[in-house]
C-alpha cells in the first residue's frame, strides 16, 4: 500500500533557507574554451554549453524518512526529464539543518507499472547543512530519461516546490538505488517537487565526458585532453640512391583520422594518400607530406623523404 510521506513532511516544519533562489531554466554561462590549435576545432567547442535539468527548492521541505525519489507527473518547466543524449556532469541539492547524504538518480522507464528503472547513480555526497551544494559527477544519459533524488537521512530536504499537476513517487529506507535496479513507487504525493537540480552537457564524441567542463577535445573520442597534433610516420620510402623512377612511399599519422597533402621537390603541395606512388625522372628528389587531423590541426612539420634516382 502506498503511504504519503508528505504527511510526515509537512508535519515537520518547513525551513526557509536565507539563499537566493536558483534560476534552473537558463543555460549554463560557461567560458569558451582557450583557443586551441584550429579554427574547426574552436568552433565545434563553441557550440558546447550545458543546460540544467531539475529545480533546486527555494523552499526545501524536510521529510519524515529517507527517500529516493523520482517525478511521477511534471505539469510544465523546468523539466526532470533529460531533453538530450549527454553527460550528466555536476549535480546540486539545497539542504535544512539536517545533516545526512544524499545522491543523483537517474532513472528510465520500467515493465512494472508505476516503477522506474535506475540506469545510473552518482557518489553518494554528505551536505553541508542549510547551503546548497554542489557535486561534480560523469554520468552518460540518454534523452527522455530523468533525474531523482536519494537522502539517507530522515528530515533532509527531499522535497520543496508546491506545483498543482506535479507529483513524486518512491520507495523509503532501506531501499538503496545504487544496489537495487528496480525503483518501485511505494510512496506517492501530489503537488510537489524533488529538491534537485544537475547539469546536462552534449558529449559530441560519445566519449562519456561532458563536453563543456571535461572533455578538452570534443571531437575525438581518443583523448580528453586538448586535441593533439598530428605526427607523420614514414613506414616505407626509396632507398637514399636506387634505380627505380617508380617510386612508393607509405605513411601514416599519429592521429586517426587524418587526411594528407604532399609536396614534390619545392612544388606546391596537393592531397595525397598513402602509399604514395610517382614516376620521377633522373636526379635527386624530396617528398614532403603534411597530415591534418579530423579537427583541422596541421602537423607542426612535415615527414620529409630524400633519395636519389641514377642510371
Amino acid at each position: 500500500m502506498r503511504s504519503s510521506f508528505v504527511a510526515a513532511a509537512l508535519g515537520a516544519a518547513s525551513l526557509t533557507l536565507a539563499l537566493p533562489a536558483v534560476a534552473t531554466a537558463d543555460p549554463v554561462t560557461a567560458g569558451e574554451p582557450a583557443p586551441r590549435h584550429a579554427d574547426a576545432l574552436e568552433r565545434v567547442a563553441a557550440k558546447a554549453t550545458g543546460v540544467v535539468v531539475g529545480q533546486i527548492a527555494a523552499l526545501p521541505t524536510s521529510c519524515g524518512s529517507a527517500f529516493t525519489l523520482f517525478m511521477s507527473a511534471e505539469s510544465g518547466p523546468p523539466s526532470f526529464t533529460i531533453p538530450s543524449n549527454g553527460v550528466l556532469t555536476t549535480w546540486s541539492h539545497l539542504a535544512n539543518a539536517t545533516p545526512g547524504s544524499a545522491r543523483l538518480v537517474v532513472v528510465g522507464p520500467s515493465a512494472v507499472p508505476g516503477h522506474r528503472t535506475v540506469l545510473g547513480t552518482s557518489a553518494l555526497q554528505p551536505v553541508a547543512v542549510n547551503a546548497l551544494n554542489s557535486f561534480p559527477t560523469r554520468i552518460p544519459v540518454t534523452a527522455g530519461t530523468a533525474i531523482a533524488l536519494q537522502t539517507t537521512v530522515p528530515g533532509m530536504a527531499c522535497v520543496g516546490a508546491t506545483v498543482v499537476g506535479d507529483a513524486v513517487a518512491g520507495a523509503a529506507a532501506p531501499y538503496d538505488p545504487a544496489t537495487n535496479v528496480d525503483l518501485p513507487n511505494s510512496v506517492a504525493q501530489a503537488g510537489i517537487r524533488i529538491n534537485v537540480a544537475a547539469v546536462l552537457e552534449p558529449d559530441a564524441d560519445g566519449d562519456g565526458y561532458g563536453d563543456v567542463s571535461q572533455d578538452a577535445c570534443p571531437v575525438s573520442a581518443q583523448t580528453q585532453a586538448v586535441c593533439p597534433a598530428p605526427d607523420t610516420t614514414i613506414k616505407k620510402q626509396p632507398p637514399r640512391v636506387g634505380h627505380n623512377r617508380f617510386v612508393t612511399i607509405k605513411f601514416k599519422s599519429t592521429v586517426p583520422g587524418s587526411t594528407f597533402t604532399c609536396s614534390v621537390d619545392g612544388k606546391k603541395f596537393k592531397p595525397c594518400s598513402s602509399p604514395f606512388d610517382k614516376r620521377l625522372g633522373l636526379g635527386r628528389h624530396k617528398v614532403k607530406i603534411l597530415a591534418t587531423s579530423g579537427v583541422g590541426i596541421v602537423e607542426a612539420k612535415p615527414a620529409t623523404v630524400k633519395f636519389r634516382i641514377t642510371r
